[in-house]
């Protein structure tokens, strides 16, 4: 990569030979190519998890949208605090909008830049409503229990937190197979820029909010293994271990 004392800009070639290619060119600068060769897929992921950090960074376009794909623990990446994204800018919105595709496909409610291989601070979710009163899932309560629509949460900052704990058995879509119970505020605050690239402020309750901090989480590399009471840990705990034993 090329940094110029004009612009510095990567742009995604296409995913082949097992790796993408990136050019890097600014004004005065000689265009220069470098394709990454990886033997095997946990490499090839985290260069381009590391790849797309630097590039969001510096407000430019990100890897291939199509290869994303969602990480399973242990991937270092699950577990490390993610970065600020610097620009909100078009391709950080299409990035969330496949996010959003790949959370429906799991199929799942929440889904975190982390999970994808990327270090970045955002979050989609999509909480639909039901027509069932007993789900307790609505837009129209105060606070609401669901969102009825994806929403994008980039660089969020929970403000606020009720002082209570409620249990609630939750899964994760980076840890298939494994539920535990986990105790969290029953509401919260948040701020965060959406799809319309503005920041807006929501205050949620429920089912809604207890996914609005499970996401949350995992930009601080939070995992709900590390909430998860002793009988939960032994009860996935041949889960947890065969994870662990395949790797990524």
């Amino acid at each position: 990569m090329v940094r110029s004392p004009d612009a510095f800009w990567i742009e995604s070639d296409i995913l082949r030979d097992g790796g993408p290619s990136f050019t890097s060119q600014g004004q005065g600068a000689h265009l220069i190519r470098v394709r990454w060769t990886f033997g095997c897929k946990k490499c090839l992921r985290s260069a381009q998890g590391f790849l797309a950090v630097l590039a969001l960074q510096f407000g430019v376009m990100i890897p291939d949208l199509a290869t994303l794909s969602i990480v399973h623990y242990p991937d270092p990446v699950l577990t490390r605090r993610a970065k600020d994204i610097e620009e909100v800018d078009g391709q950080v919105l299409a990035l969330a909008e496949r996010m959003v595709e790949l959370m429906h496909e799991a199929p799942g409610i929440g889904l975190a830049a982390p999970q994808v291989g990327l270090g970045l601070r955002m979050f989609v979710l999509h909480v639909p409503a039901s027509d069932d009163p007993t789900d307790e899932l609505s837009v129209d309560t105060d606070p609401p229990t669901a969102s009825g629509i994806p929403m994008a949460f980039i660089n969020p900052e929970i403000t606020e937190r009720s002082k209570d704990l409620v249990a609630y058995s939750e899964g994760c879509l980076s840890l298939p197979n494994i539920t535990g119970d986990v105790r969290r505020p029953s509401s919260v605050t948040v701020e965060a820029t959406g799809f319309d690239g503005k920041r807006f402020r929501v205050h949620a309750g429920g089912l809604l909010a207890r996914c609005i901090q499970h996401e949350y989480d995992h930009l601080d590399g939070i995992l709900i293994l590390s909430k998860f009471g002793r009988m939960d840990r032994m009860r996935n705990r041949h889960s947890i271990a065969a994870l662990e034993e395949s790797g990524v």
